[in-house]
């Protein structure tokens, strides 16, 4: 294998998907930083791979508080699956939810909720694992007064 085979850079997602189950976060940040530039140098554009790469990247800058960074790769890994048909419905659910949370950890409650519920709509005929998890996110959210989240109606 070449150094920019695809199966290297599976291999690295592999990787960097252990590394973050094991909480070394610049380790699974330079994996799947290493697998986003081999995709983007191949002749094929492997969407999908190129999707779950930013989807797993945003997840450890989420992990790490880089909550702008983690928006955007979160993004970019949505418009990655839109662009070749979302096949897999899970993985753009997965990067809802983390957007979700960005949003609402950097203060945009509602916009965050709105991603979250979004997000359980596309994970529960598919994943009742993911489903119950971002159920749990949304009730965090919601479970927060009215006040402190910018809800309250003004009166």
């Amino acid at each position: 294998l070449g150094p920019d085979n695809p199966l290297v850079a599976q291999l690295l997602l592999f990787e960097g998907r252990v590394a973050l189950q094991q909480h070394a976060w610049s380790d699974a940040s330079a994996l799947f930083q290493r697998a986003l530039d081999i995709l983007r140098r191949g002749r094929e554009p492997l969407l999908e791979l190129q999707g779950i790469a930013h989807g797993m990247r945003a997840e450890v800058l989420f992990e790490l508080g880089r909550l702008e960074e983690a928006r955007e790769h979160a993004l970019e890994a949505l418009a990655l699956y839109e662009r070749q048909g979302n096949t897999h419905p899970t993985r753009a659910a997965a990067s809802w939810s983390l957007l979700g949370e960005v949003e609402a950890r950097l203060g945009r409650v509602r916009r965050g909720l709105t991603l979250l519920e979004r997000a359980l709509r596309a994970a529960e005929p598919h994943d009742a694992l993911m489903a119950a998890d971002i159920r749990r996110r949304l009730d965090g959210w919601r479970s927060h007064s009215p006040e402190k989240l910018g809800l309250a109606r003004p009166k």
